[in-house]
C-alpha cells in the first residue's frame, strides 16, 4: 500500500516536473477520436524518475543525450484508468493551474 507521505511527494514532484495531457487515438473499428489522459515525467535525475515509476507504474524510455547535456529518462503513465485514477488522487494536492488541466482532460476522456 502506497504511503500518504508518497501521495504528496509525488504531487510536489509533479507540481513542477510533470505533464498532464491526453493521447488522442482514432480506432479503426470505432467512428470518432478517443481521448486518453495521459501522465508524464521527464528528467536527468534516474533515480528521481525510477521512484516515481515504482509507485504509479507506468512505462520508461530514455532520450539518448544530446550535445553537453545528460541523458533524459521519461516516464509515461498512459493506461487510462491507471492515469485517471492517479489524476484524481493528486488533484487536491495540486495548484489552481495543474487542478484546471486535470479538470479539462478528464472532462474530455469522460466526452470521448
Amino acid at each position: 500500500m502506497i504511503k500518504t507521505s508518497d501521495i504528496h511527494w509525488l504531487a510536489g514532484l509533479l507540481e513542477g516536473e510533470g505533464c498532464f495531457g491526453v493521447v488522442r487515438n482514432r480506432p479503426k473499428d470505432k467512428p470518432g477520436v478517443r481521448t486518453y489522459p495521459r501522465i508524464t515525467l521527464g528528467m536527468c535525475d534516474n533515480d528521481v524518475v525510477l521512484r516515481a515509476q515504482k509507485l504509479m507504474g507506468g512505462t520508461l524510455s530514455q532520450r539518448p543525450a544530446k550535445e553537453n547535456r545528460k541523458p533524459v529518462l521519461t516516464l509515461s503513465i498512459q493506461r487510462q484508468a491507471l492515469a485517471a485514477g492517479w489524476m484524481m488522487t493528486l488533484y487536491p494536492l495540486m495548484g489552481a493551474r495543474r487542478q484546471e488541466k486535470i479538470r479539462t482532460l478528464l472532462e474530455q476522456w469522460r466526452q470521448s
